[in-house]
């Protein structure tokens, strides 16, 4: 779906904590705007716009950071992490001295750099929970990013759309319960069956089971437009896998992708042979599951999102209406969505849509 609607408020992933050292100054190109990225002596991160309000010089080239401020080369204008000018090469400050400079909210969790934005600059009113990017009992992630000609409404709108499973993600049966809202949050939960994990051919030994129609159960959880944090699990095998999946507006056509996947590691050792040969097997499956969902990313994203246009009156089936209709009031409270396309109803649980 393409839109010139505004921006979604949100927070969105806009860098890796390690990209900014302490001292440094970094440029990012999001929301339709360049930003500047910059870490105090102290490691205080802070994000504003990239060019000095002073006479217009790019803070990003030309500014440094000076203890725990920003300061600009051309005329030594000065700025705290308020954005605050505190500091000139005159000897006196300006007209406007507070919130001189515009500051972006900022929120490292873990290894992420998370920065709130809103069209009007006004403060987040929630944040996405510490506690689920715990690293208890979990590998470490896999980094893949791309970026797609959409808005982010598109690729999370992907998450109730039962319809499209089974063309894009080549499933044979789908179960979906109807998302549920609370608050900035909507969650969904899909059992399915795919004909196989990634082959279609027989394979020797323990790989035997890969070829085989497999059942999993898929749930994501969407924490405003900027996370799907998202679950895999493979029952058969006592496998599981967390995906966190970033969508940040580049501008409001275009998208950067950002997929953490990561292994839910076994809370006890197993001593059984079966449990054995499954744990030698996990290794194995979350290789292929890095390049099958590279690869359904890269081509969903570029044949499926790209050639998606926003419908004011879509004519839909009512197994679909349950299903969409709560996203599209859900995005009703973020500023800046496009408003919704028809009208919410219902709770509960709803099989998937039957394959044609």
């Amino acid at each position: 779906m393409s839109t010139d609607s505004p921006i979604p408020s949100s927070w969105y992933y806009c860098a890796d904590s390690s990209e900014i050292a302490p001292g440094h100054v970094i440029r990012r190109k999001f929301f339709g705007q360049d930003l500047a990225f910059w870490r105090t002596e102290s490691g205080i991160l802070h994000v504003s716009h990239s060019v000095c309000p002073h006479r217009g010089s790019d803070l990003v080239q030309l500014g440094s950071v000076k203890g725990e401020t920003l300061q600009c080369f051309s005329h030594d204008y000065t700025f705290n992490g308020d954005g605050d000018c505190v500091e000139t090469g005159q000897g006196s400050l300006p007209c406007q001295s507070k919130d001189a400079l515009r500051q972006f909210p900022v929120h490292e969790i873990g290894t992420f750099v998370l920065v709130w934005f809103d069209i009007d600059g006004e403060e987040p009113t929630w944040k996405i929970p510490d506690h689920i990017f715990s690293f208890d009992r979990k590998g470490p992630f896999v980094k893949s990013q791309f970026e797609f000609r959409c808005a982010v409404e598109t690729i999370n709108e992907d998450n109730f759309d039962v319809g499209h499973l089974y063309k894009w993600h080549e499933l044979s049966t789908v179960d979906s319960t109807i998302p549920k809202v609370d608050g900035h949050t909507i969650s969904v939960v899909h059992d399915f069956k795919r004909h196989s994990i990634l082959f279609d051919h027989a394979l020797p030994g323990p790989l035997r089971h890969l070829p085989q129609e497999i059942s999993s159960r898929y749930g994501s959880t969407l924490y405003g437009h900027g996370l799907t944090f998202s679950f895999i699990d493979l029952d058969a095998f006592d496998f599981h896998v967390q995906d966190f999946i970033f969508a940040t507006p580049i501008n409001t056509t275009k998208t950067l992708y950002t997929t953490f996947l990561r292994r839910v590691l076994p809370a006890t050792k197993e001593t059984t042979r079966a449990g054995l040969l499954r744990r030698l097997l996990h290794p194995i499956l979350f290789r292929m599951f890095v390049y099958r969902l590279r690869r359904e990313h890269l081509y969903e994203g570029h044949q499926f999102w790209e050639n998606q246009h926003r419908v004011e009156n879509p004519i839909i089936t009512d197994g679909e209406r349950e299903m969409l209709e709560p996203y599209w009031e859900w995005c009703r409270q973020f500023k800046g969505s496009p408003p919704p396309q028809t009208r919410p109803q219902l709770i509960g649980r709803t099989k998937g849509l039957e394959k044609r």
